[in-house]
């Protein structure tokens, strides 16, 4: 005797499809005949994966990153021509005066002057290709963080400097902010 669900074009079913039962056993029993070669790929991709991550450590250099913060002041002028008249001003009142003395510090700090200042003090610290001031510029990023509220810059002058050496990378960025301020 054969079974078979094929229906005849004048069998009707009421509930058309839907009725038809799905069975899982199948697809359990041939996940489970193959299990052993299941776990050996998923072994083997892991292995893959490790073996990669461990080349790329290799091939590319870990690169360490420091950081060292400016705070800005705001410029006041005084003047006393007696004891009973001081006069005190804020030079950078208007936001205009702040803003263009923000870009300019920021333009200041990565400027030729103060890599050569700094090349000339950890000269033996840095390679051949780092005691080019060119070069150790590339090093250097600096950027204003926002204040709290996001509105506007701060009036901190970060300096981010990514080297091979987290001792050369603060270093750098330690004597950079110095020479900056100098």
């Amino acid at each position: 005797m054969t079974v078979s669900n094929r229906k005849d074009a004048d069998d009707t079913d009421p509930q058309g499809d839907q009725g038809q039962d799905f069975d899982l056993r199948i697809y359990l029993d041939t996940v489970l005949s193959w299990w052993k070669e299941i776990l050996l790929l998923a072994c083997l991709a892991a292995a893959a994966a490790a073996v990669g991550v461990l080349l790329q450590e290799s091939v590319s250099p870990t690169k360490y990153e420091a950081v060292s913060d400016i705070v800005t002041v705001r410029l006041v002028s005084q003047v006393a021509l007696d004891e009973r008249m001081v006069i005190a001003g804020d030079t950078t009142s208007d936001a205009n005066s702040v803003m263009r003395r923000r870009e300019a510090m920021n333009k200041l700090v990565k400027s030729g002057v103060v890599a050569e200042a700094v090349v000339a003090e950890l000269g033996n610290l840095l390679t051949e290709v780092e005691r080019n001031p060119n070069a150790l510029l590339e090093m250097v990023e600096v950027e204003s963080p926002s204040t709290p509220d996001g509105r506007t810059p701060s009036d901190i002058i970060r300096i981010h400097v990514v080297a091979g050496d987290p001792d050369k990378a603060a270093a750098i960025a330690n004597s950079w902010a110095k020479h900056f301020i100098e």
